[in-house]
């Protein structure tokens, strides 16, 4: 190095001449009521998945003709429960959706899995409505 000169860098030495630093992420966080929230909706989900398939079970069973009076009941008691996991799991979706609407990260997936989910509640909504005319 001649007398006189300044160091070379090296951002320099690997062609970086810029001289405005990157701008870094901004940490998230999140609170702790927004990770339980989030395993409540979790559990929700999954547990959603066995009561579909009884469900099937006891809609066949219905659809076919040769269901019992407890298959009506066990039809009804397990198509609430869908019904009140669909608004747990609406209620703690869209709450968290709003709890991570400056997080930049995923942003298009969830907000593609809120619209999505939010249509298939209308169709749960509309779906009582049609009075079991499906014949």
């Amino acid at each position: 190095m001649a007398a006189g000169s300044a160091p070379i860098s090296a951002d320099s030495r690997r062609g970086n001449t810029d001289t405005t630093t990157a701008q870094q992420r901004r940490a998230v966080e999140h609170s702790d009521w927004y990770y339980r929230r989030l395993t409540v909706h979790k559990v929700a989900s999954y547990t959603t998945v066995p009561l579909f398939v009884t469900e099937y079970v006891l809609g066949d069973k219905l659809y076919s003709g040769d269901a019992s009076s407890s298959v009506r009941s066990a039809h009804q008691a397990v198509a609430t429960g869908i019904g009140v996991l669909f608004g747990v799991n609406t209620v703690t979706g869209v709450w968290n959706l709003w709890d991570s609407r400056h997080e930049q990260a995923g942003r298009a997936r969830r907000f593609t899995h809120a619209a999505l989910m939010l249509m298939s509640d209308a169709g749960f909504v509309a779906c009582p409505r049609s009075g079991g005319k499906w014949r």
